[in-house]
């Protein structure tokens, strides 16, 4: 039986400081989209942002209030109802700054002490854990464990973000696309779950398609997706 793993103090903090610095980032993307603020055209004089940066700010700010603690949940209550709620000539402007309130709540009440979330940041230790293993398993040439190593770890985040969005599990693809409709991240996303999910059910039953070239970047991309969407 594996003894449990005992997370670092310092890295622990390591933990916090980047979730600080993915709060600073969000709220400078916040000013940021704010400064695109224009009319509408044909004689529409109502005032909208950039819809693209918008709605890309929205899903990074509902996926990253999803991965920290339980009591961050009421506060993505209420962030999501802001952005989803239209009133009569409501525009994306609209809902951008009826969405702010919440937003600069969490952000103060995590920085304040009140949202760190350790289990989030125990969860985090332990994907890294996981990941170095794969990882040291393909600097010694064992490319198909590496690569189911890998699939385990992501089908592991995607239920841990199920769980954080009230999704129940099913398989992996049907979960996946579940978090794109909260969304927890787009259709792109999505694809690259596919992907990585692929080259690991390959390695793991032995298929002809599995290519070994695959894993680094596998890994490579796994990583990137468990920095980007933590659960």
């Amino acid at each position: 039986m594996r003894a449990t793993k005992r997370v670092p103090r310092s890295r622990v903090l390591m933990k916090q400081l980047l979730l600080q610095k993915r709060f600073d980032e969000l709220a400078a993307e916040f000013e940021a989209v704010k400064m695109t603020q224009h009319t509408g055209t044909s004689g529409d004089r109502r005032s909208f942002v950039d819809d693209a940066a918008y709605k890309k700010w929205n899903v990074k700010v509902t996926t990253f209030l999803a991965q920290l603690s339980e009591p961050a949940k009421e506060f993505l209550k209420s962030f999501t109802g802001a952005v989803t709620t239209y009133l009569p000539g409501d525009t994306n402007r609209d809902l951008l700054l009826r969405a702010e309130p919440s937003f600069r709540a969490a952000k103060e009440d995590f920085e304040n002490g009140w949202l760190n979330s350790f289990p989030a940041l125990l969860r985090a230790e332990v994907f890294d854990d996981e990941l170095e293993q794969a990882e040291e398993l393909l600097r010694s040439g064992y490319d198909s464990p590496a690569a189911v190593i890998g699939r385990v770890v992501l089908e592991t985040a995607i239920k841990s973000l199920c769980t954080a969005n009230g999704i129940p599990y099913a398989k992996l693809i049907k979960m996946s696309e579940d978090l794109v409709k909260v969304p927890v991240y787009d259709a792109l996303v999505h694809k690259k779950v596919l992907w990585l999910s692929g080259v690991g059910n390959a390695a793991a039953h032995g298929d002809p398609s599995f290519k070994p070239d695959d894993v680094p970047g596998m890994l490579q991309d796994l990583r990137r997706f468990l920095e980007e969407h933590k659960p």
